[in-house]
């Protein structure tokens, strides 16, 4: 009789993505173009994706899909002080 594989999933954890497109605060829908960079952070410059305006919040701020490094990221984003924060998290 053959033991059973016990198998373990690790679950990454979130990233968080930035962009030098905005400053301080909220970025509303007008503000920004409708697609802009990501950067890895604020003292690392380097490009490692693009973010992609699809609509706003009921709030009026602009909601953002991310790609990095060639992949989606799953979910929707608003932008806070430079950084992606998925819209469940800025609802909390």
């Amino acid at each position: 009789m053959q033991t059973p594989i016990q198998l373990t999933v690790f679950r990454a954890p979130a990233m968080t993505y930035f962009t030098d497109a905005s400053t301080k605060g909220r970025v509303f829908f007008t503000q920004l173009p409708w697609v802009i960079g990501i950067i890895e952070a604020p003292d690392k410059r380097l490009l490692i994706g693009t973010a992609m305006r699809r609509g706003w919040t009921n709030d009026g701020l602009a909601s953002w899909s991310l790609k990095v490094r060639g992949a989606d990221v799953p979910g929707r984003f608003i932008i806070e002080d430079g950084r992606f924060v998925p819209i469940e998290a800025a609802a909390d």
